[in-house]
């Protein structure tokens, strides 16, 4: 399925607010930069309490030190937010931060459901009791409507990280598509063991900058790595608050120059979506396997 003619060669930001401190420093720069260059994005917020200290329970994980070296994951994340659900409180993400989230929502972007509990999730999904599960996501999706008055049409899962009961919870929940995969777009309808589900996904098919670092680029050819991945069609690139709203602003509002230069589009990933509404997507395998830059398996499209 070939995308829309006037989204061919567009850019998508897909903004992931998964912490605290991305939310309340990192969004505001964002917010800035995009305003810039006149680019609309798409933020997936994380709701719930931060416990991204937790994540040294995973240094026997395969990848997840050389990610942390690589990455420089104490100057990029901060102290603070490494001990948040360890040493120190676990405070509430999007939803201790409404004015942050109403800025968004006033500056013309989408917003959409990322996470409650992103490190519980992103650790503990296959150990998750349906019943667990079923919570997390209700919570979720809960504060995003009592903070904006509205139901949230997407979402995308944490670390590109689902199964089989969160494609059924997007059907159950009759969202406009969900992103939760890595590899090829445009969109399809995805297959896992042998079911389909209905909701159209629209995935990540852009490195993002700490993929890019985990793989060995450095700095100076960040730029260079992430515009050799433009082509036709939807391009989307992942982008976190905590990144190129800190550390790498200045490697995003270079790529958003660039954007510029080359004459494309930004395009949200909702308007991407409806663009779609009325072709016939296709459906197409995904499994959970590991991904270039990253530790520990993500859902991406097979072929």
């Amino acid at each position: 399925m070939a995308p829309a003619s006037g989204l061919d060669g567009a850019v998508a930001l897909k903004i992931d607010v998964d912490t605290y401190q991305g939310m309340k420093n990192g969004v505001p720069g964002l917010l800035k930069a995009l305003k810039d260059f006149d680019a609309k994005a798409s933020f997936f917020l994380s709701w719930g309490p931060d416990r991204s200290g937790r994540a040294i329970f995973n240094i026997f994980r395969p990848g997840f030190l050389r990610k942390m070296f690589a990455t420089n994951a104490p100057g990029l994340y901060g102290i603070r937010t490494m001990l948040y659900g360890t040493l120190l409180p676990s405070p509430m993400i999007a939803s201790g931060l409404p004015g942050v989230v109403k800025a968004v929502a006033e500056a013309g972007h989408e917003i959409a459901v990322h996470a409650w509990d992103h490190r519980t999730y992103q650790d503990r999904l296959g150990a998750m009791t349906d019943a667990d599960l079923s919570e997390w996501l209700d919570n979720a999706f809960a504060a995003h409507g009592d903070t904006l008055k509205k139901n949230a049409v997407a979402y995308g899962a944490p670390a590109w990280l689902a199964d089989s009961r969160v494609l059924a919870d997007h059907d159950r929940r009759g969202l406009l598509y969900a992103s939760d995969c890595r590899g090829p777009g445009p969109a399809f309808r995805p297959v896992l063991d042998g079911t389909v589900y209905a909701t159209p996904q629209i995935p990540s098919n852009m490195p993002a900058i700490e993929e890019h670092l985990t793989l060995g680029i450095g700095r100076d050819d960040l730029l260079p790595a992430i515009t050799s991945g433009l082509s036709g069609g939807v391009n989307v690139l992942p982008v976190h608050a905590e990144v190129e709203g800190g550390p790498f602003e200045d490697v995003f509002r270079a790529f958003l120059e660039r954007v510029r230069q080359d004459g494309r589009r930004f395009v949200t990933l909702e308007e991407a979506a409806r663009s779609y509404a009325a072709a016939d997507i296709p459906s197409a395998e995904v499994r959970l396997a590991r991904y270039p830059g990253r530790s520990g398996v993500v859902l991406q499209r097979t072929a």
